[in-house]
């Protein structure tokens, strides 16, 4: 069975990072739900813990302090705790302080005109986009195409979605609309990070349809061998 280099180094690279998909994470996500190996590979690597309940609650949305929390630990930033308060809405004492204000200062997110958080907020698609991205240091795109109505190609948010759209993050909307201001998901949350790490460790966009089982390994490495890699420059 043919694979291309690029698939083949995408598996490889999902094995050395402990990709483990020989048990469930939570037991409300099954092993054949869409995005069954993002959760599990988030949670196996200490990314993220699920809710109170012990569940991961996929089709729920989050709020804005829990994914600047997921995205700094995901994206191995140090955290910052300062003596004082970035945000007013954001005293010292919450826990979501020193996320808020590493990801501030860190350029990742800037907060609101009128100068707050919004920590308890469910965050929006694009809002989710920016702190993810801006987390793990994505190369923004330039957008030359309007795709949808409310992404012109002038909008803030645009290369966001490009990036998404481009790297194959996570599937597209087939309307005319993106949906800008829908919650973000904690499937998509646990999608578009997994997958970012792994554009971020290829350089190239995310085949979905890998597979990084350890029965796949040995023939994956096998058929490192038989690649030309010196007609790829490497």
């Amino acid at each position: 069975m043919y694979r291309s280099p690029i698939k083949i180094l995408t598996i490889v690279v999902s094995f050395l990072f402990g990709i483990s998909t020989a048990f469930a994470a939570f037991t409300d996500v099954s092993s054949s739900h869409p995005d069954y190996e993002a959760i599990n590979y988030l949670q196996t690597q200490g990314f993220i813990s699920g809710s109170e309940d012990g569940l991961f609650h996929p089709e729920l949305g989050l709020t804005r302090c829990e994914l600047t929390k997921i995205a700094l630990k995901t994206a191995g930033i140090a955290l910052i705790t300062p003596p004082t308060s970035t945000f007013p809405d954001v005293s010292i004492s919450s826990w979501c302080h020193a996320y808020a204000y590493t990801a501030r200062s860190n350029g990742i997110l800037q907060g609101y005109p009128d100068g707050t958080f919004k920590p308890n907020n469910k965050v929006t698609e694009i809002e989710a986009l920016k702190i993810i991205l801006n987390s793990l240091g994505a190369q923004l795109l330039s957008v030359t195409q309007q795709r949808y109505i409310d992404v012109r190609t002038t909008d803030w948010w645009a290369p966001y979605i490009e990036y998404v759209r481009t790297y194959n993050l996570s599937d597209m909307p087939t309307s005319d609309y993106y949906g800008i201001q829908n919650q973000f998901l904690r499937a998509k949350m646990a999608r578009v990070l997994y997958r970012g790490l792994m554009v971020k460790q290829t350089g190239q966009p995310f085949a979905a349809d890998f597979d990084s089982s350890l029965d796949d390994l040995d023939s994956t490495l096998a058929d490192l061998d038989t690649i030309d890699w010196d007609s790829w420059g490497i």
